[in-house]
């Protein structure tokens, strides 16, 4: 009863984690460059 959970939890999980990285990483990139732009205005 452990072992199938324990399998089909760890490969649905990492995809998105990776997803979400990167959209994070872009969201920082973004917001970098809008604030102080806004900031500067």
């Amino acid at each position: 009863m452990q072992a199938t959970p324990d399998l089909s939890l760890p490969s649905p999980v990492p995809a998105p984690i990776d997803a979400a990285l990167q959209a994070s990483s872009r969201v920082f990139d973004i917001a970098a460059t809008a604030l102080p732009s806004r900031l500067a205005h």
